[in-house]
């Protein structure tokens, strides 16, 4: 390594850790640490909090990687022209391709080293996590929403369905191990867009593994207004063990089963040829594109190294604070591209490891024309 690659990294590489670092902190205090916090309210230990803490930082890590190079790049090759380093090198012979090199080698091992992350340690990592978050819930009495309605269609060609409003909560593992708890709820059931009862309950009790919940505790009453039933008012005799098909709840995803997020790259695609197998073609897509987003995702700090880097070249003694607004917007349109062509991959209008990659090819394409335009300046 020439001491010019030794200058040129060392502003890349400090401004990429402290990239890194910045960006994962952001994140944390977005959201996750007051999901931790809960788990803390809730009478858990700092110990379990910390384990989640531990096992939630490989996957912000893992995102953060592609913007925090194209934020290195962009603020590091903007302090070297800034201050007539880079001129003082092209004035010496050395010519911008030679000095994009170490820039374009660490962005591909940035890349690589992504690539491995995100398809050993995340995976494992993120079923470390939700194997604890299962075992409170299921285990421990947990808050996972405060109030909340639905509507769910029971048969939809006899235009049959339920209006779930729940005021008071759901908890799990309340009423006992495997269990969730629905608090003051009231349930509409409509045929035909017309209203043919209403049930009121204090609470009602789902098994785990089910799609029935058992109204219970008092006072359980409605009222029936289908003149064919009888009508009239429902009481709790009536009501105390009739099940209502309310499905799984959104709210309880910690209990669903096996989040593709946790399965590894092989198992993946493993799971892609049994679906085939079975004729299930969308799952076997998405299956696919999962896979090929632990690709197409860390290889963006490459892309990001050849975009950042020349967009960084500015004028002698010009200020670089517009680095971090430029690392965004860029950011935000690639992770935009990234979804578009996630849910084109998925729909199978083209290929899934085509169509996730898309957007980093056409981040090289302008990479390439950067350093172009570069190079005639």
């Amino acid at each position: 390594m020439t001491r010019m690659d030794r200058l040129v990294l060392g502003e890349i590489v400090g401004w990429f850790v402290g990239s890194v670092l910045l960006f994962s902190s952001l994140i944390l205090a977005s959201g996750e640490l007051v999901r931790l916090a809960e788990f803390l309210q809730n009478g858990q230990t700092l110990w379990l909090v910390l384990q989640l803490l531990a096992y939630t930082l490989p996957q912000i890590f893992a995102l953060t990687f592609p913007i925090a190079m194209l934020l290195a790049t962009l603020m590091g090759m903007g302090r070297l022209s800034s201050n007539s380093e880079l001129t003082a090198l092209v004035a010496a012979g050395v010519s911008f391709e030679r000095i994009m090199l170490p820039i374009s080698v660490f962005g591909l091992l940035v890349s690589l080293v992504g690539v491995w992350f995100t398809n050993s340690i995340v995976p494992a990592s993120s079923a470390a996590r939700n194997r604890i978050i299962d075992r409170v819930q299921k285990e421990g009495s947990f808050t996972l929403a405060n109030s909340f309605s639905r509507r769910i269609v029971l048969n939809d060609q006899a235009n049959s369905v339920l209006f779930l409003r729940v005021e008071g909560g759901i908890f799990v593992g309340q009423d006992g191990p495997g269990s969730a708890t629905l608090q003051n709820l009231s349930i509409e059931r409509w045929q035909n867009n017309r209203l043919n009862s209403v049930v009121f309950a204090d609470r009602a009790i789902w098994k785990i593994g089910s799609n029935d919940w058992v109204l219970n505790g008092k006072p359980i009453y409605g009222f029936d207004f289908d003149p064919r039933g009888g009508g009239g008012l429902l009481l709790a005799s009536s009501l105390a063990t009739r099940e209502q098909p309310l499905g799984k709840p959104d709210e309880l995803i910690a209990l669903k089963e096996v989040r593709t997020e946790d399965v590894s790259t092989a198992g993946l695609r493993e799971r892609s040829r049994l679906f085939k197998a079975n004729g299930d073609a969308r799952a076997a897509r998405d299956a696919e594109v999962e896979a090929a987003r632990r690709v197409a995702l860390p290889f963006a700090s490459f892309v990001f190294a050849l975009v950042g880097a020349p967009l960084g070249v500015r004028p002698p003694r010009t200020g670089n604070g517009g680095g971090f607004g430029i690392a965004i917007a860029i950011t935000f349109l690639y992770w935009t591209l990234l979804q578009l062509f996630t849910v084109i991959g998925r729909g199978g209008a083209l290929p899934p490891a085509i169509s996730v990659m898309i957007p980093n090819l056409l981040g090289l394409g302008v990479g390439v024309f950067l350093i172009r335009r570069v190079l005639r300046s």
